[in-house]
């Protein structure tokens, strides 16, 4: 249980210290990357790839290969003003001739205090986030809930497959997972045809590049990152960027240009906080109307070039970065002490006796009993106390 609670803790503080890496450094890139096609790529790489860093980072640690490690139960016990309990470390050697058993054993009363608080604070912070995620989702589900098919919709360059509805309780049109868009019955009654044909290209839009599926996806992983603040901030810069790219994409698909601002001036409640249909994909409060509106102003027509070069290149070198980040760990660092009782252990074993080397780490200093037992019986008092009190520099 303890090794548990121990990996565990290990396991969220080092993803925990990845991805706060990760959209420091995106957050930056984004302050120079221009377009919002290039700045998608970059929050994608930042709220993905700390999961693969992390991973490859415990296996390199598990492997004793990793390129650095924080042990904060060190760190602590370095602190000037802290008087913290000591760590104990037992290795045990069993050699009776025909073959041999080795025990380790760890104690570190800091180190349990440190991972027992982490787990509290990221199920707790977690926990929160994953009702708030499923309470828009039912939010959601119940706008949608009394919709009905709609027919006779005609826009041009409509995606084939694509299913509409309408709703009386939504303000805003969505896309829905499985190519379907469904439009607030307002739109269809009161907004004019061109004014209609700009909304629905940017909700196609929004199906061509799957964002329905992208928008769930980044939710969940903002949900389940909740410890980490940052990770809100990307989220919002990500979604913000995709509004943008679809009012992109819907401007070059109708050339309403004007019509597509007007619209989403009649629509402006669902930026509202308090809008039924809040975190829906048109309904972010990351992407502002008065931002949205100068951008589609101001669009090059012309210009539809995908992401260049400077986002991938962004991309690699965070994913580069993020490889070399070190293993944040409540988990004591004993592999080196380890080794060196084990070969204390073997070089004073002796056939059918249990060596044990007891090594504790007090104010610094390594304290080390080798006791050697005079059978393989389980365990009596030892036949003989070497070296009962050796002391050195930790």
């Amino acid at each position: 249980m303890q090794t548990f609670v121990w990996n565990g803790a290990t396991m969220l503080l080092t993803y925990a210290c990845h991805s706060a890496l990760a959209c420091a450094l995106a957050l930056i890139a984004g302050r120079f990357l221009q377009r919002p096609q290039e700045r998608e790529v970059v929050w994608k790489t930042a709220l993905g790839v700390p999961f693969l860093s992390t991973a490859v980072a415990l296996a390199a640690a598990g492997l004793h290969a990793s390129p650095s490690r924080i042990d904060l139960a060190d760190l602590a016990r370095r602190a000037p003003l802290l008087h913290l309990p000591g760590r104990r470390l037992m290795v045990r050697v069993l050699d009776d001739g025909a073959r041999r058993e080795e025990v380790r054993q760890f104690v570190d009363p800091v180190t349990t205090a440190i991972s027992v608080a982490v787990l509290v604070v990221v199920i707790g912070c977690v926990a929160i986030a994953l009702m708030r995620f499923a309470r828009r989702r039912r939010v959601l589900a119940r706008a949608l809930a009394n919709r009905d098919a709609a027919h006779g919709i005609d826009v041009p360059h409509l995606r084939r497959g694509v299913r509409f509805s309408t709703s009386t309780t939504l303000q805003s049109p969505v896309a829905l997972a499985g190519q379907e868009i469904c439009l607030p019955i307002s739109v269809m009654e009161e907004f004019s045809a061109e004014h209609r044909e700009t909304l629905i290209a940017h909700e196609v839009a929004h199906l061509r590049r799957s964002d329905p599926h992208w928008f769930a996806a980044v939710e969940l992983v903002t949900a389940c990152s909740a410890f980490q603040p940052l990770v809100f901030v990307v989220a919002r810069a990500y979604r913000r960027d995709v509004e943008l790219i679809c009012d992109e994409d819907a401007v070059r698909h109708t050339g309403g240009r004007h019509a597509l601002i007007q619209a989403l001036a009649l629509l402006a409640s669902p930026f509202d906080a308090r809008s039924p249909l809040h975190g829906a994909a048109t309904a972010y409060n990351g992407s502002p109307l008065v931002m949205r509106a100068r951008r589609i102003a101001s669009l090059p027509l012309a210009d539809e070039r995908p992401a260049r070069r400077a986002a991938l290149l962004a991309a690699a070198a965070l994913l580069a970065t993020l490889l070399a980040a070190p293993v944040v760990s409540s988990m004591p660092r004993v592999d080196a002490s380890a080794r060196e009782m084990m070969q204390i252990a073997l070089h004073e074993r002796r056939a059918g006796r249990l060596v044990t080397v007891d090594s504790s780490v007090i104010n610094g200093h390594v304290r080390v009993k080798v006791l050697i037992q005079s059978s393989i019986e389980h365990t009596s008092s030892p036949s003989r106390d070497e070296d009962p009190d050796v002391q050195r520099p930790r």
